[in-house]
C-alpha cells in the first residue's frame, strides 16, 4: 500500500511541477528565436549524486545555461529514501548556448540509505547540441571530487566524473 500512495504523490507532485514549468516557458519567451527552458533526464550520478536524475536545462544568455538536477529513490524493504539535487552553470567557449563546445562548474548534494551525507564538485567541459529543432543533448566530463560521510567516518575523493558518455537529453516545452 505504502508503494501505491507514493506513486500518486509522486505523480500528482509531477503534475503540479509541469504546470509551473508551462506557465514558466509561456513568460520567458525566446533568446535569439530559441526556446529558453528545456525538461529531460540525466544519465549519470555527477550532477545529483544518483543515477537517472530529471533535469532542468535553462538559458540564462546567448553563451549561458542552468543545468539543474533532482532525483529520489526509494530503496526496499525498509522505506529508506535516497535523495539528490544539484546544479551546474555551463558557459559556451566555441559556438552559443545551443550547440558548441563549454566549461564549466557545479555542486551536488545528497543523502543515502546508511545515513551518510555526501556532496559532489564538480569542474566540467563538454559537448552541447540539438538533435532536432528543441531536443538538446549535453555530454559533459571533468573531474569530480566526492565529499562523503558514513557515520562517524569522512571521506573525500578526487577523480574523473563521468566520461562523454554520460548524457542530459532534455526537450523545450
Amino acid at each position: 500500500m505504502k508503494n501505491w500512495t507514493t506513486r500518486v504523490v509522486l505523480c500528482v507532485f509531477a503534475a503540479c511541477l509541469a504546470q509551473s514549468v508551462q506557465a514558466e516557458v509561456k513568460r520567458s519567451g525566446t533568446v535569439s528565436g530559441k526556446p529558453t527552458f528545456y525538461m529531460g533526464f540525466t544519465a549519470d550520478t555527477s550532477h545529483a549524486l544518483l543515477a537517472n536524475s530529471i533535469a532542468a536545462v535553462m538559458v540564462v544568455n546567448d553563451k549561458g545555461f542552468l543545468q539543474l538536477n533532482a532525483a529520489m529513490a526509494l530503496t526496499p524493504p525498509a522505506p529508506s529514501v535516497t535523495f539528490g539535487v544539484g546544479g551546474a552553470y555551463k558557459h559556451a567557449i566555441v559556438g552559443d548556448a545551443w550547440k558548441g563546445f563549454h566549461v564549466g562548474g557545479g555542486l551536488a548534494l545528497g543523502i543515502s540509505p546508511a545515513s551518510a551525507f555526501g556532496i559532489n564538485l564538480n569542474l566540467l567541459t563538454g559537448l552541447h547540441f540539438e538533435i532536432v529543432e528543441s531536443v538538446l543533448i549535453i555530454l559533459d566530463g571533468g573531474l569530480l571530487m566526492n565529499i562523503a560521510t558514513t557515520g562517524p567516518t569522512f571521506g573525500m575523493n578526487l577523480g574523473a566524473a563521468n566520461s562523454f558518455g554520460a548524457a542530459t537529453i532534455v526537450m523545450s516545452l
